[in-house]
């Protein structure tokens, strides 16, 4: 991780050396995500993850170096959501399936705070872009709910996990999208693929969690200036 941060401050010091226009403004984008997860369950059980409303907001600087070419960075404040559903069937004492079925919905709410850096490719008023996004988690916690009828009677449960086990940090590629719509105001797309498995127990080297998340918005630009 520290040799990560060492690349990222090496390749802001060289981007911010290059003349060029240079804007900042800010962001908001809305979208969906999901905690990708491989959790093994029984074989017969109906296991959905699902994408969840999520977001982020923050601050953003652009770049030009050439004439088609630019460097961005951005801070934010990144909320995931996370959302499964588990549907399985119960077995006695000697395997044997009892009819009953049991079902669990579990919900992941992750903060972070946010840095991606990203080179662009710019085309009229669109520009390309791709790069890291390193992310430090801020607060987690998580919701399972669920029910199962036994003997004619519903049973239901709905458990709170104030904070989970899960890394302080995740990192991945992003890539995005910006359409110039006027000279102040563009329209934002973005995708995350964290590559980091954030679960932080002993069953880290076989189980995986890692963050997806798909947005679009809008930017807005209050300084711009030329060196």
């Amino acid at each position: 991780m520290r040799f990560i941060i060492f690349q990222l401050l090496i390749l802001l010091s060289l981007s911010v050396d290059v003349f060029g226009q240079q804007d900042m403004g800010v962001k908001l984008n809305i979208g969906l995500s999901r905690v990708v997860t491989n959790l093994d369950f029984p074989d017969l059980a109906l296991k959905k993850v699902q994408f969840a409303p999520s977001g982020h907001a923050g601050l953003y600087y652009s770049k030009k170096i050439k004439e088609k070419t630019s460097f961005g960075a951005e801070l934010l404040f990144v909320q995931i959501e996370g959302k499964e559903h588990i549907e399985f069937p119960t077995t006695d004492n000697q395997g044997n399936f009892t009819g009953v079925l049991v079902i669990n919905k579990y919900y992941k709410h992750l903060s972070y705070l946010a840095l991606p850096v990203y080179y662009g490719i710019n085309i009229n008023k669109i520009s390309v872009n791709a790069g890291l996004q390193f992310m430090l988690l801020l607060t987690s916690n998580g919701r399972e709910k669920g029910e199962t009828n036994y003997n004619g009677e519903v049973k239901r449960w709905d458990n709170n996990y104030g904070k989970l086990n899960i890394d302080h940090y995740d990192f991945g590629p992003r890539a995005g999208i910006i359409y110039k719509m006027t000279e102040r105001l563009d329209i934002d797309a973005n995708y995350y693929h964290g590559i980091n498995n954030i679960i932080n127990n002993t069953l880290q080297s076989y189980y995986r969690w890692r963050n997806q998340q798909l947005t679009i918005g809008m930017r807005y630009k209050f300084l711009s200036f030329d060196e």
